[in-house]
């Protein structure tokens, strides 16, 4: 059983002298989320995406199953949205070994970016920031879809 609470929004952003332009997945978009049940070995059959208090709440109800979903957006030019930035909490998370925390595509024909915070997600309830620089990921130079793993 276990909850990932992106706290906040996902962001791509870019920083540009004192100003920030950014591209925000909050919580208007929880509707949008598609559950990709062929990704995940132990599929959730009661898992959701919901709008919580500010954030997007994925949930797992049952326990040792999980999913994955996906959001899809206007590609987002990585030389303009160097970064994506979440904020995250884990509830209820059992620790294990999880291939991605955020996955996101790359328009360089490969697999995509498996993106775990550095040390791997932190699993103490805490709300915890982590960024990565995509171009230096190698995502190419353009991204238009992200996934998300619980």
């Amino acid at each position: 059983m276990g909850r990932l609470a992106i706290v906040g929004c996902l962001a791509l952003t870019c920083t540009a002298g004192w100003s920030e332009v950014a591209l925000h997945i909050g919580p208007e978009t929880a509707g949008q989320w598609s559950e990709q049940v062929s990704w995940q070995a132990n599929p959730s059959e009661a898992c959701s995406v919901s709008a919580q208090d500010g954030a997007l709440d994925f949930s797992v109800p049952e326990p040792n199953r999980g999913m994955k979903w996906t959001y899809r957006f206007e590609a987002a030019d990585v030389f303009v949205y160097r970064w994506l930035v979440i904020r995250y909490r884990m509830v209820g998370y059992a620790p294990g070994a999880p291939d991605y925390l955020v996955w996101c595509n790359a328009d360089t024909g490969g697999d995509g970016l498996n993106l775990l915070p550095p040390g791997a997600p932190q699993w103490d309830e805490a709300a915890h920031v982590v960024a990565w620089d995509l171009q230096k990921r190698g995502a190419g130079d353009s991204i238009s879809t992200i996934a998300v793993q619980c």
